[in-house]
């Protein structure tokens, strides 16, 4: 069994605040990791995020894993994950910003099943976080290549658009959408380079914002070089 999409969330807020948050439909289930991803305006000095954490009992906090700011684009842009799979019943994952406010925010997440069996998991390498001004129409927009380490991990990707949703690469699922924002995914049978890809089909310029992360998902049988991350549960 390869990792399932379950369900995905969105949010946008147009109006000044110091958070943003997402609401499944449905609690996750126990067992399930979330992956997502969030913007805000105006771009900052460094990474804004003070806390990401779920409304489950007890309440999880997540990881952010890449993030970055653009002062042209006047644009911020982070990923994150549950930090191991999840069994506390959330249903809401809330970005806080701390006591900065942000003019403008969105933010995607999705929930994922891992393969049966699997006992551990953990980031296996990220793109970055890449502001493209100007991608002229057809043009490429994508996170940047990493190499994972591990055969099937989950490669997650987050991208903005300020036309039209960027359209997703070959071999990747959309996941969700929101505005002119999308995540997609895809899993990687064998180990090897990893790049979140989109392409700007607005019919126009356009500016774009983009991310890319994988994570490994272990059997107890699996020999593993390195440690693992993190441990099945919450």
């Amino acid at each position: 069994m390869a990792w399932a999409h379950v369900q995905g969330a969105a949010s946008g807020d147009f109006a000044s605040s110091t958070t943003v948050s997402a609401t499944f439909s449905s609690a996750v289930t126990n067992g399930d990791i979330v992956c997502g991803w969030c913007y805000w305006i105006p771009s900052q000095s460094g990474d804004p995020i003070a806390s990401i954490t779920d409304n489950g009992t007890p309440s999880n906090t997540y990881n952010v894993i890449i993030f970055s700011n653009n002062g042209t684009l006047n644009q911020g842009f982070g990923m994150f994950w549950s930090n191991g799979t999840l069994s506390n019943g959330a249903t809401t994952v809330t970005v806080s910003f701390g006591s900065t406010t942000m003019t403008d925010t969105r933010m995607i997440m999705d929930e994922f099943t891992p393969p049966a069996g699997t006992t551990s998991f953990g980031v296996d390498g990220t793109g970055s976080t890449t502001a493209y001004v100007n991608v002229v129409n057809g043009g490429a927009c994508n996170s940047g290549a990493w190499t994972t380490s591990d055969n099937g991990d989950l490669i997650y990707g987050g991208s903005t658009n300020n036309t039209s949703a960027n359209t997703i690469g070959s071999g990747f699922t959309l996941g969700t959408t929101l505005f002119a924002e999308n995540s997609e995914f895809e899993v990687q049978s064998s180990a090897g380079s990893a790049n979140a890809t989109w392409t700007n089909n607005s019919g126009s310029t356009a500016n774009a914002y983009t991310g890319g992360f994988a994570i490994f998902a272990l059997s107890a049988a699996a020999t593993k070089d390195k440690q693992p991350m993190c441990l099945l549960g919450v």
